[in-house]
């Protein structure tokens, strides 16, 4: 006699349970309303099922695809081409921004949660964020122009170089960066540099919102107190002065993406000074970060004002000080005697 075949017949636990439920619905034990609700499911869907099972059993109510793969599976080679990618090449980038990457530049198209389900056995998550205290969210100004955030935002923005200062604004309503730079410092020549690029590609904004140093707000006595506040009064600005980091949210979030994408992207690209990492900045990144990141105000009107002629600008933004002129007709400055160009009628 010869030997009898065995067939395996897998069954799903949700199948078991979906016929526990549909038994004592036909043996009239519950009511089709009950058994709905413990099969998380219509009463109509419950009463086909419950056809099915009665003419044929617990495998009718089966899902056809049970043990068997998807259709759409990725198979295992392209698993481990993307952990390669992954380990090797955007070591830095986080799970959304290597899966944008994937299909950009390696022609490799697959949803986020793949990603994430294909990268989670090699524990190589990026840092995880911080819970963050619940604070109260300040509506964005309704058309761009009313209001551009600026700050500095010191770090390590390549690798090994050292720290730098990346210098820049965002408008309130748009999210929209005009022109950001590196420096070695955070100081008002950077400031006036970025802003300088800033008018001359939007215009000028209504107001600024800047951090309380001493060098912006002319809190205290140094070369440079009090010259941002005559500089915006000369240039029609409101200075608006940020008590927290908090109260500057808007680009606090946006150092937050550019220490987590830009820096990434720059070691990708082997950048090692600071011109060709500002360079990168505005001629790269800040496009790529208008058509994904940016938002449309709630007015299409603009509310920024043309700038002066760059002369005009550079008297602006020079330093100016107030001197009186002594008996002898000279200037005291910095404890050097200056003679005074005063003329008497």
């Amino acid at each position: 006699m010869g030997e009898s075949r065995r067939e395996s017949i897998t069954v799903s636990k949700k199948s078991v349970y979906q016929s526990k439920i549909l038994t004592d619905f036909l043996e009239n034990k519950i009511t089709r309303r009950t058994a709905a609700e413990l099969l998380n499911m219509s009463e109509r869907q419950v009463t086909r099922l419950a056809k099915r099972m009665a003419k044929g059993g617990l495998l009718e109510i089966q899902h056809k695809g049970s043990g068997r793969a998807s259709n759409h599976a990725i198979d295992k080679k392209q698993v481990e081409t993307i952990q390669k990618l992954f380990t090797e090449k955007y070591l830095n980038f986080n799970y959304q921004h290597f899966n944008e990457k994937l299909k950009q530049f390696e022609g490799i198209e697959v949803s986020y949660s793949s990603v994430k389900r294909f990268l989670a056995p090699l524990k190589m998550t990026k840092r995880p964020r911080k819970g963050r205290k619940v604070r109260r969210y300040r509506a964005r100004k309704e058309c761009q122009g009313l209001l551009l955030q600026m700050d500095g935002s010191v770090h390590e923005w390549v690798r090994g170089a050292g720290q730098w200062c990346l210098i820049a604004g965002i408008d309130d309503a748009t999210s929209e960066v005009p022109y950001g730079e590196f420096f070695l410092t955070e100081s008002l020549e950077g400031y006036t540099q970025v802003l300088s690029k800033t008018f001359e590609i939007s215009g000028i904004p209504r107001a600024v919102y800047v951090d309380c140093a001493s060098w912006l707000s002319g809190t205290t006595k140094c070369e440079e107190s009090g010259q941002f506040k005559r500089m915006c009064r000369e240039l029609d600005i409101h200075p608006i002065y940020a008590e927290s980091a908090q109260a500057k949210g808007r680009i606090e979030r946006l150092w937050g993406t550019f220490q987590d994408r830009l820096i990434a992207e720059m070691g990708l690209h082997g950048i090692k000074t600071m011109q060709d990492a500002t360079r990168y900045l505005n001629e790269v990144f800040l496009p790529y970060w208008r058509e994904h990141f940016t938002v449309k105000p709630l007015r299409l009107e603009s509310l920024y004002q043309s700038a002066p002629n760059p002369q005009q600008l550079k008297e602006i933004f020079a330093f100016k000080y107030e001197r009186k002129i002594r008996n002898d007709e000279t200037i005291l400055w910095q404890n050097d005697l200056y003679q005074s160009m005063h003329e008497f009628g």
